[in-house]
């Protein structure tokens, strides 16, 4: 019997050129619920989302944000429906996430189905200026806070 820890070895992956390669060859991800949703939307990798936590977490979330929140990830929320699928609390468990990445590692429609379906959210994420030139996200943020900054005498 091969040890899966001798099998998989991790890598870890920070930032920058290295993270987009990472991406670049990945044919699946298993992510937690979070930003990292979007890049991978945005990187066109097919994905699983992710999300556990105790009982009374779980509880609260689905008492509070549930009713009128129907998704955990960014780009199912931004799309209004299940694109990425979601296994949250219970459902986060071995044998779900085995078969629901099998199913989208053993079907190429499906994976592109999810790629396809994602494609809208580059667009939606964009942010331009009032000539319709792309701003980056970080001078939008610059922007925004500038307001809030103190002031120099």
């Amino acid at each position: 019997m091969v040890n899966s820890a001798q099998a998989c070895p991790r890598v870890l992956v920070v930032e920058g050129a290295e993270k987009r390669g990472a991406y670049a060859a990945s044919a699946l991800a298993l992510a937690a619920c979070g930003t990292v949703n979007v890049e991978l939307a945005a990187a066109r990798v097919p994905q699983i989302a992710l999300y556990r936590t105790s009982r009374l977490s779980s509880w609260l979330i689905r008492s509070v944000l549930r009713p009128t929140l129907r998704h955990a990830t960014l780009p199912n929320i931004l799309l209004n429906r299940t694109v990425i699928p979601e296994l949250l609390f219970e459902r986060c468990n071995a044998v779900e996430t085995a078969n629901a990445a099998i199913k989208l590692l053993t079907s190429p429609e499906e994976a592109a189905a999810q790629r396809r379906e994602l494609y809208p959210l580059k667009s939606m994420l964009q942010a331009e200026d009032d000539a319709g030139v792309h701003v980056s996200s970080a001078s939008v943020a610059a922007h925004t806070l500038i307001p809030y900054l103190p002031r120099r005498r």
